[in-house]
């Protein structure tokens, strides 16, 4: 805390018994070292405040989980004050004061985004990284357009692998591949849920739904032109050349990443993803 706190005398009175009983613990015995936190009082709060929620979120879906649909409200108003706070944290982080739990509120929800979408679907609290204010469903998903009859040949087949691709469920178990797409949300919404899905994709669905490696080498294809549409949908892009989509690179880095693990399995369901893109 800042020495012109009314409370920073016991603060240091606090600091001063800890340092004590650390220097008389015995060999070998883990020490917990205090840390001093050089902010004013109302930042403080506002840092222990988000901790704690994040420390606590466990436990709070817990009860969510075992409420009745209606009472949902309670729960989910309580943490919309929460990504509020958040918010302006973020806003007033000029100083870097708050980089410690932005980060560690951006781990930890980015993995929540669909869970929060279905227990929480009037407050649109999945998109709390796309808001730029705390009216959170004003960037709330357009529907997804389909894919160009002209530019597709096997128009159904197509449709329906675009369907399977586009998949919300279990997407956020993937939220690990995502950490350095989850800052482009903001500038792209819809990139981070995107990148998710991507991953999902790569690493599980081509080969779920194939009887033999030709149809794996095929699933790699819709795949490939699936993303790519994707991508031009959150650009608003009409050029033919992916070149000219910016955050196209980060995205490609997620899929080596994610090619690097399938080296070991039989397919690596990435590459022909990866020539067509670059060139």
């Amino acid at each position: 805390m800042v020495k012109n706190s009314y409370n920073y005398k016991t603060i240091q009175y606090i600091y001063a018994a800890w340092d004590v009983i650390n220097r008389n613990r015995k060999k070998g015995y883990n020490y917990c070292w205090h840390k001093n936190f050089k902010v004013a009082p109302n930042e403080f709060n506002k840092k222990k405040k988000l901790y704690e929620f994040l420390e606590h979120y466990d436990s709070i879906k817990i009860k969510l989980n075992n409420v009745d649909h209606s009472d949902n409200i309670k729960y989910c108003s309580f943490i919309k004050k929460i990504f509020e706070l958040y918010l302006d944290m973020e806003k007033s982080n000029t100083a870097q004061i708050y980089n410690d739990e932005i980060l560690y509120f951006r781990q930890k929800i980015n993995c929540e985004l669909s869970y929060l979408k279905t227990k929480c679907s009037d407050m649109c609290l999945h998109l709390v990284f796309q808001t730029k204010d705390n009216d959170f469903c004003q960037f709330n998903e357009k529907p997804k357009e389909a894919p160009n009859e002209n530019d597709i040949e096997e128009l159904s087949i197509f449709k329906k692998k675009y369907e399977y691709f586009n998949k919300d469920g279990e997407i956020d178990k993937y939220c690990n591949f995502c950490t350095e797409i989850l800052p482009l949300e903001r500038d792209y919404p819809g990139i981070n849920e995107l990148c998710k899905r991507l991953a999902r994709n790569l690493i599980y669905k081509p080969a779920e739904t194939a009887e033999n490696n030709d149809d794996i080498r095929n699933n790699c294809e819709y795949l490939t032109h699936w993303i790519y549409d994707e991508m031009r949908k959150i650009h608003s892009s009409t050029s033919k050349s992916v070149g000219n989509i910016t955050f196209v690179h980060k995205l490609l880095d997620v899929g080596y990443r994610i090619n690097e693990t399938l080296k070991k399995n039989i397919v690596s369901l990435f590459i022909t993803m990866i020539i067509v893109l670059k060139n």
